[in-house]
């Protein structure tokens, strides 16, 4: 029986180590974000709808991906938002300018509680969070990931077209089976801004998050540019040849029109396409 007993302790014992453990060490972590400007809120659902156990792996969550950031005064820097009744911002951006105070921030994370208003929250953000007296600065990349059930007392797909006008890139992870608005409030509804998991699995989203952040802070970048001037030499430049669309999308880069001008002067047309960010465009004019 006293055997049994002492087993039984120790079992307990690293079922709670491994809930304290600090964030895998990032030197070993296959995504590490060392370089790029941004401004970072991490915003969790802290409301009463979220077990305890929810709200563990959620901010599991947020520490593995604080731990593959490198934060500065002129890299990274985190915010910290609590969603419940009312929002409490945690963390200012300008007190999220190092890892140890980032991580600070989320072991003392109190669950609040109480009601879901996510759009009041998140509106609340848009206006605040980014701004100059909180830390946020005017050049930097704006992302915003929310951790939530799914469940909200109010509507949060609200607050997107603020979030939109403030240049926000938002990203939703859910640990509940209804869209509930979460589409309109994430940026887009493919690749990884807005994903669909289970609480358990919350913690190992850490590096997948991170990939996606760094191909909006880190872009590859892909310019193809031809440009006949005919009213100058008579023949066009280079080989004339002028990238059609269908080339491009079938080389994985699907082309969404952004501006169309034309001047009355020359006669030579430019056709560019251009891939920064995940963000696509066909530009044409007159050159």
């Amino acid at each position: 029986m006293f055997v049994n007993s002492w087993l039984s302790l120790c079992l307990t014992l690293s079922v709670l180590g491994r809930g304290f453990q600090q964030p895998e060490d990032t030197e070993a972590s296959s995504c590490r974000i060392d370089e790029g400007r941004a401004d970072i809120l991490l915003a969790i659902d802290g409301s009463g709808s979220v077990m305890p156990h929810e709200f563990a792996s959620a901010r599991g969550l947020l520490e593995g991906l604080v731990g593959r950031l490198a934060l500065g005064p002129g890299l990274a820097r985190v915010g910290l938002l609590q969603v419940a009744g009312r929002p409490v911002l945690e963390l200012l951006l300008g007190g999220g300018t190092s890892r140890e105070a980032a991580l600070r921030a989320l072991g003392g994370l109190r669950q609040l509680l109480g009601d879901t208003n996510s759009g009041r929250a998140l509106a609340y953000a848009a206006r605040r969070a980014w701004a100059p007296q909180a830390g946020g600065r005017p050049q930097a990349t704006r992302l915003l990931l929310w951790v939530t059930d799914g469940y909200s007392s109010d509507r949060p797909e609200e607050a997107s077209g603020l979030l939109r006008r403030a240049g926000v890139h938002t990203f939703v992870v859910t640990t509940g089976r209804r869209d509930k608005g979460l589409s309109q409030l994430a940026s887009s509804t493919s690749g990884d801004f807005l994903i669909y998991t289970d609480p358990e699995e919350l913690p190992g989203l850490a590096d997948r998050l991170c990939r996606a952040f760094r191909e909006l802070l880190v872009p590859p970048s892909l310019r193809v540019s031809a440009v006949t001037d005919v009213a100058r030499t008579g023949t066009p430049a280079g080989d004339g040849h002028v990238p059609e669309e269908d080339s491009l999308h079938g080389a994985g880069f699907p082309l969404t029109p952004l501006t169309t001008t034309a001047t009355p002067a020359g006669n030579g047309t430019q056709r560019e396409r251009e891939r920064t960010g995940g963000r696509q465009g066909w530009a044409m004019g007159r050159v």
